[in-house]
């Protein structure tokens, strides 16, 4: 039997395709297909497959569906458990296992030398797509969250099977792969790069010209700055720089064998032009408009921590006020520092414990493999039942990960706490913890046993939550830590005229008017995400975080504007600008009219 989700969502056998009933079944399966073969709660089940608005007899109304799914695949294959559904699949079933499988083998292959093997892999598993991943179920946000990881795994994938195309000598292939990605991701500059460079290798100097400066004139009508790589192969092109025949750029033969996993390919290759100044080192002199106090009260806690010190700073804001960009300059900033950082963060609906610090830990252990178990910490053998592959380092077999024994739950908590102490080899740590209003109780009680724990290292931890929707648990943790002595509160606030004024004048836009800050100010209150977006009323789509935002908003509307709102903007693909948000986001206006891409204007709604 095979399950395909890299596209239209199928479920085939031995006889074609089976039928699978109503679109509650098919939610149902693939949202423990998602999972598999992990287990998934009746909980999270029940939210996920009604979107949050379960029917009357909720639970019996699932092992319903789930009995006619067992009767469709398979019984076997649909296990229960204590609290949950588990369903049980083989890699070469499902199209997206195969393809990450494919992915982890050309990356295999690349490491080993043999890249025209690697290309043959690499096509082959970026030939499972059919369309969009998860299509079908667009509509819900497990769904969004997962089709784009897996945009992001493909992006990787593509962008190491174009540079090898190139080092094989391929460049008319190279070129049909790169720009078939490049339509998902327009602004990415390593896929513009390998377009550019390709072109220019099938001796197609003026169409590489052309592509290259369409973007950066795009760049500049939208005040944005291009990456040097761009900048530099237009130049070489315009040259005809006899060195651009062979080879790599140094930052394209990175991405095809440097980086040793698709995830940090694409972290690491999202060129996407951001706006920004020219970058001075030391980074602490960079310019970071209206938060130069959170800053400094950063570095006032850094000089506890060298003195052996435990200090935490609780940052919060709306959604959108810059919390994650200010941790992104904190995590930049403070190796300069001599400090060793380390990042999670909580995710909406993530369905397991303990996120941020699974994925901080898991971060550590990839960046610092070289290492070994010698800054793990006392107790080691403990953290395997967070990341696993600390046991292949141990030579141990896995710990079962349970945190609902008191007992169990403080060993694995003095176990996280050692590897604080011990991660910086004798160094200050900064453990940065983004997104905890949707921190489940067990990663806040972390939180406040590593702030408890006695040793003689210094450590910083910066938490950042969105005030406008903070969980019970996170207030009742908040209660608890409000006469901690180490503990220290900011509010991140909206910029002013003067400094969205100063913003505007650092990022070139020097052809607004006075008014423009002011403007700018009234419509989005200086929120900074909603601003870079605003001064720019012809931009492109909104950052993933303002896109959550956006739907988590629109949830709290009346379910008639919600189903008009969704088929205008979600099913049709409208590209929305924050600022035709800004204007009639309040308590009760959603809003105003909008000119469309044909110049018609539609007006939609309003709610009180």
């Amino acid at each position: 039997m095979e399950f395909s989700i890299l596209g239209p969502f199928e479920v085939r056998g031995e006889a074609g395709l089976v039928p699978m009933g109503g679109w509650v079944r098919r939610r149902l399966l693939c949202r423990l297909l998602l999972s598999a073969p992990s287990p998934v709660a009746n909980d999270t089940l029940i939210e996920d497959v009604w979107d949050g608005r379960p029917p009357v007899a909720a639970m019996v109304t699932l092992r319903s569906h789930v009995r006619s799914l067992r009767l469709a695949i398979g019984v076997e294959r649909v296990c229960s458990g204590p609290g949950g559904y588990r369903l049980t699949v083989a890699e070469e079933e499902v199209d997206s296992l195969r393809f990450e499988g494919g992915v982890r083998r050309g990356s295999d292959l690349i490491a080993a030398g043999r890249t025209a093997e690697a290309v043959d892999v690499l096509r082959r598993a970026l030939g499972l797509w059919r369309g969009e991943a998860l299509v079908d179920f667009a509509s819900s946000m497990w769904a969004v969250e997962a089709a784009s990881a897996l945009s992001e795994r493909r992006l990787g994938a593509s962008l190491r099977l174009s540079c090898c195309q190139l080092v094989v000598g391929a460049p008319l292939e190279s070129v049909a792969v790169a720009k078939a990605e490049l339509a998902w991701h327009p602004y990415n500059e390593s896929l513009l790069e390998i377009v550019g460079l390709a072109l220019y290798r099938c001796g197609r100097h003026t169409e590489a010209l052309e592509v290259l400066g369409v973007h950066l004139q795009e760049l500049k009508q939208r005040g944005m700055l291009p990456g040097s790589g761009i900048v530099e192969l237009e130049r070489r092109v315009l040259a005809h720089d006899p060195t651009l025949s062979a080879g790599l750029p140094d930052r394209l033969a990175d991405l095809a064998g440097v980086a040793r996993s698709v995830d940090r390919i694409a972290a690491g290759a999202r060129g996407d032009s951001q706006l920004r100044a020219s970058e001075p080192d030391p980074p602490w002199t960079r310019v970071f408009v209206g938060r130069a106090d959170q800053i400094l009260l950063f570095r006032h806690l850094l000089g506890a921590a060298r003195k052996g010190e435990r200090r935490m700073l609780i940052v919060r804001g709306e959604p959108g006020i810059g919390k994650t960009e200010l941790l992104a300059r904190l995590a930049e900033c403070a190796p300069s520092e001599g400090m060793t950082v380390v990042s999670g963060g909580a995710k909406h609906s993530a369905g397991y414990p303990l996120r941020i610090a699974v994925q901080a830990l898991s971060r550590f252990v990839v960046e610092h493999e070289e290492d070994g178990p010698s800054r793990l910490g006392r107790y080691p053998e403990e953290l395997t039942r967070l990341v696993p592959e600390i046991a292949e380092v141990l030579h141990q077999p896995r710990q079962p990960l349970t945190a609902s024994d008191d007992l169990e739950r403080w060993r694995l908590f003095e176990a996280v706490a050692s590897w604080l102490e011990f991660a910086g080899a004798g160094a200050p740590v900064v453990f940065l913890a983004d997104d905890l209003q949707w921190a489940d109780q067990s990663t806040l009680a972390l939180l406040e046993h590593v702030m408890d724990y006695r040793n003689t290292t210094g450590l910083v931890v910066v938490g950042a939550y969105r005030s406008t929707e903070p969980s019970s648990e996170l207030l009742s943790w908040l209660g608890r830590l409000q006469s901690h002595p180490a503990v220290t509160r900011c509010e991140m606030e909206g910029l002013t005229e003067d400094e969205i004024a100063s913003w505007l004048s650092v990022t070139g836009r020097t052809e607004y008017s006075v008014g423009t800050a002011r403007t700018i100010r009234r419509r989005t209150g200086g929120n900074p995400s909603s601003s870079t977006i605003c001064w720019a009323p012809s931009c492109g789509p909104a950052p993933p975080t303002e896109v959550g935002s956006i739907r988590r908003r629109t949830l709290c509307l009346p379910a008639s504007s919600r189903r008009w709102l969704f088929d205008w903007t979600f099913w049709a693909r409208l590209q929305f600008t924050c600022c035709r948000w800004l204007h009639c986001w309040g308590p009760s206006s959603m809003l105003a009219s909008r000119p469309t891409r044909s110049g018609s204007h539609r007006t939609l709604c309003s709610t009180r």
